[in-house]
């Protein structure tokens, strides 16, 4: 899933699967296509052109502190008999459980709208992927905690910089992933743009991501740690392949350049991560050292005992 894919033209946007057969969420008949695009901006104000929503909703937005506005959410199987499988979901019943922990992170609510597909492993498990398109930046770690601490549904997540990107590594075939293996039933949110605003709005924003290439900002060391738990060199080396498997090359040049200096400088930004916590422990008594040395020593004991 981390293929890089092909070069688009608008034209060729035109002929992505953008409404499966039997999708329940239809446009209404007597439902224009403008106020689709006012829709997918949320506001109530008149949009004179694609071009311009796709500005505002699927241009590229760069991370800010660790902040992202589009996230790719993945549900995958895991072996931990309380956690809720992938297949307890349909493709509906996943994205409403992502806007359901949205909602749980931020009463505000962020989500505009998203789609979701599932993949089948060679084994036949089955796995969801979904796009979300979220009305402002925001931290997806706090949106992950809700789902596997109060939910019980782990999820791993991957930022894109812009949805536009994100449904068309869902919906477009690519050499890794050819046509066969796109999701004929992927689900759109009731107010998930379709046909001809779909295509505006993909070629538009399309036209932004490129002129983003040149300017994007490369996510720092420290945000990196924070944000992906990196604790050496080879797992930044992995996460930078990544990345430049999708199109986005900058981290792995880095990396190149900098490769006998990443993990002093991974180790320095865990440091800091951990500054906190070491200077609250310095400020500890004797006693109070001797009494979470002890507590630590019957957590020890019993974990051997179990094993």
């Amino acid at each position: 899933m981390h293929a890089s894919e092909p070069a688009t033209s608008p034209s060729a946007l035109g002929s992505l699967p953008t409404e499966a057969p039997g999708d329940a969420t239809t446009r209404p008949a007597n439902q224009s296509s403008q106020p689709t695009l006012a829709a997918a901006l949320g506001t109530s104000s008149e949009v004179s052109a694609p071009a311009a929503a796709a500005a505002a909703v699927l241009a590229p937005v760069p991370a800010a502190g660790g902040k992202r506005r589009h996230v790719h959410w993945t549900h995958v199987r895991t072996h931990d008999a309380s956690h809720t499988q992938p297949d307890s979901f349909t493709r509906e019943g996943f994205y409403d459980h992502l806007v359901k922990c949205y909602n749980d992170a931020y009463p505000q609510g962020l989500v505009h709208y998203g789609c979701v597909v599932e993949e089948r492993h060679q084994d036949g498990e089955v796995h969801h992927h979904a796009a979300i398109c979220c009305k402002d930046q925001h931290y997806w770690k706090k949106v992950a905690k809700v789902s596997a601490q109060k939910y019980k549904v782990p999820l791993n997540a991957s930022a894109h910089d812009s949805y536009g990107s994100m449904y068309k590594y869902l919906r477009q075939p690519s050499r890794t992933k050819p046509l066969a293996q796109i999701d004929a039933e992927a689900y759109l949110s009731p107010d998930h743009p379709r046909g001809e605003d779909l295509e505006h709005l993909l070629a538009a924003g399309q036209a932004s991501q490129a002129g983003l290439q040149k300017r994007r900002r490369l996510p720092s060391i420290f945000e990196l740690v924070q944000d992906h738990g990196i604790a050496s060199a080879l797992q930044l080396q992995a996460h930078a392949a990544s990345e430049a498997a999708e199109g986005r090359r900058e981290l792995a040049d880095y990396c190149t350049r900098h490769g006998q200096k990443l993990q002093d400088q991974i180790d320095n930004a865990r440091a800091v991560l951990g500054a906190a916590e070491r200077a609250r422990r310095c400020k500890l008594s004797l006693l109070e050292k001797l009494q979470h040395a002890a507590a630590w020593l019957v957590v020890a004991a019993a974990a051997r005992a179990r094993s």
